[in-house]
């Protein structure tokens, strides 16, 4: 995870003040480089053609020197969806099903691996199975909140367990999904404080569900 995300989780920064931000930026990186590459055209004009620059092509250059730099900050400055590049790319994040509005619906491997092993059972083992495998799938619901904003302490511990009062790294809830993963049901409560989707904290958590193949709900607060 990014430096970048760290700061923007314990600020509580949604996508849309991300993306102000990410605005500002750019508009600073033109403002530079209009100023830079006046200086930066002549000088090579000087070297390459051992003549001053034409009067004319200055503005242009500097226009084309602000938009250049301008666009390469704001495109450079990703929250964790985009490829890298200046310290902010994308780590883990960008895990498959997780978004806005999916409150309520299973997320991720979970799910299906359910339905996968329910399909494979033969019906002639059924009536011998069918207690054995509900007591397997009978899953208890663990509530995980992601935190951000004030209640965010630092250390990347993102994640209050239900029930408990010291958040935990994702290492620790790695470990507690491994002892717990034939009877967990990780309903993962967001809020208004919570880190925003793309910054890697939710998508991790999600991540580590999948792995040890815990049905994963979305619950927003």
């Amino acid at each position: 995870m990014s430096v970048a995300a760290i700061l923007l989780a314990q600020f509580g920064l949604s996508e849309a003040a991300f993306l102000v931000l990410r605005i500002i930026a750019g508009v600073g990186g033109a403002f530079i480089g209009w100023f830079v590459s006046d200086p930066l055209a002549r000088i090579t004009h000087r070297l390459v053609w051992r003549k001053p620059i034409p009067g004319w092509t200055l503005p242009w250059l500097k226009v084309g020197g602000a938009a250049l730099l301008g666009l390469l900050v704001f495109f450079l400055i990703q929250p964790g969806g985009g490829p890298g590049g200046w310290g902010f790319g994308a780590g883990k994040g960008g895990s498959p099903g997780l978004g806005p509005g999916l409150g309520g619906k299973d997320l991720g491997a979970g799910a299906d691996a359910k339905k996968n092993d329910e399909k494979k059972t033969p019906a002639g083992d059924k009536s011998k199975s069918g207690d054995k495998a509900a007591a397997k799938w009978e899953r208890k619901p663990v509530e995980i909140e992601v935190l951000g904003g004030d209640r965010y302490p630092g250390g990347e511990r993102y994640y209050l367990l239900q029930g408990r009062t010291e958040p935990m790294t994702l290492k620790q809830v790695d470990a507690y999904f491994a002892d717990h993963a034939d009877t967990l049901e990780l309903h993962m409560v967001i809020t208004k404080d919570s880190p925003a989707k793309g910054l890697g904290v939710r998508e991790d958590l999600i991540d580590r569900a999948n792995r040890h193949r815990i049905t994963s709900l979305e619950v927003k607060r």
